[in-house]
């Protein structure tokens, strides 16, 4: 913070501000303890942002008063999200089309497309390798309407399986497999009826018992498919058994479960939980952390799940945050030991969230 005259103002970096962007705020630059107005609330042109960052470069710094940065950076982030997002729809929309196209023929047909699938696979397979994991968690932890969930949910659990493949140092044709395994793991939901599946209320024990079924649908549906792959099909039937044996449909225990069906209970359970439901809000990706690092779900592998705990923060240090109390702030750093609440910098200071300061929403910048 800098006082001068009885104001507040902070320094802000002169790549904040983007062309057509409009301020409410005048522009100033600071030399020794004097500042001196650029611009007087301009909306910001190329020869704009060029002035700035002579004048950056020439003197100490570009300043603005700290009462306008929270919109500055508002405006900044929201817009770099929207060109990542655009940049990343093209493969995002790809691949929501072609999930559609093999959810639809499930849901009609009882059939898997299998071209389309390997087709799809595959082109995640590319996109986990060779986009930042950073983009793609961010792509992914976007929030998205209730009634899109069993259709995006495969897609989003295959490239997070596809991610956990990466981490664990899977060759290509193995993360390849893990995706398709994740586009497919649910779609024996199609058989279970709709009034269980979309209930916003507590399923009764009779209920849940047809739910459990969903998994054996899915791996029936694959293999009548004509899915030879025993690693895919053994994993889309073993996704929701537990280590200590209480998960279903055939009670594994601890090595009984595959690989593949180990992977994919995590990469479930993350995307359940940070999608809305008719049921339930999002969480955020944080709340999601703590909740594994705390135990919540110990009946998980651990080794794997040690492995999510150890990349999943790292993609998400120095990203842009929405804070509870609508300040912008960037994430510094992520206590292992409480996930929930991260050190940010906000309004040039540093401060620790809490229950009362959370990080509600990530920008994918």
């Amino acid at each position: 913070m800098f006082l001068f005259k009885g104001k507040e103002f902070v320094k802000i970096e002169p790549d904040k501000f983007i062309e057509d962007m409009n301020l409410t705020c005048d522009i100033y630059y600071r030399y020794k303890d004097e500042l001196f107005l650029v611009i007087n609330r301009p909306i910001i042109t190329v020869e704009t942002i060029n002035k700035i960052k002579k004048l950056d470069a020439t003197y100490d710094g570009i300043y603005i008063e700290s009462k306008y940065l929270n919109h500055v950076l508002k405006e900044f982030y929201q817009r770099k999200t929207d060109e990542n997002y655009a940049i990343l729809d093209s493969y995002y929309e790809n691949i929501s089309l072609k999930s559609q196209e093999i959810m639809e023929s499930v849901e009609y047909t009882s059939t898997i497309p299998m071209k389309i699938t390997e087709e799809l696979s595959e082109e995640i397979c590319e996109m986990v390798i060779n986009i930042s994991a950073a983009s793609i968690i961010q792509l992914i932890n976007n929030v998205r309407k209730a009634d899109e969930y069993l259709f995006m949910h495969g897609t989003n659990v295959g490239i997070i399986n596809g991610l956990i493949g990466k981490w664990i140092n899977l060759d290509k044709e193995d993360i390849a497999r893990l995706v398709k395994l994740g586009l497919l793991h649910d779609v024996g939901k199609f058989k279970v009826p709709p009034q269980i599946l979309y209930k916003p209320a507590k399923l009764t024990e009779q209920e849940f018992e047809v739910i459990k079924l969903h998994p054996v649908f899915s791996y029936e549906i694959a293999k009548r498919s004509n899915e030879k792959d025993a690693d895919v099909l053994n994993g889309i039937r073993s996704h929701h058994e537990k280590i200590n044996g209480t998960g279903y449909p055939d009670r594994l225990k601890n090595d009984e479960i595959p690989l593949f069906g180990r992977i994919t209970t995590i990469s479930d359970i993350y995307d359940a939980m940070i999608s809305k439901r008719v049921y339930k809000d999002a969480h955020s990706p944080f709340e999601v952390l703590d909740e594994f690092s705390q135990g919540r779900f110990s009946n998980l592998d651990l080794n794997i799940v040690n492995v999510f705990l150890d990349n999943m923060p790292i993609e998400l240090i120095g990203k842009p945050v929405l804070l509870s109390d609508g300040s912008i702030g960037k994430i510094l750093y992520i206590n292992s030991a409480n996930f929930m609440y991260p050190i940010v910098e906000t309004n040039g200071e540093i401060v620790l969230t809490n229950e009362k300061l959370k990080c509600v929403a990530m920008y994918n910048v």
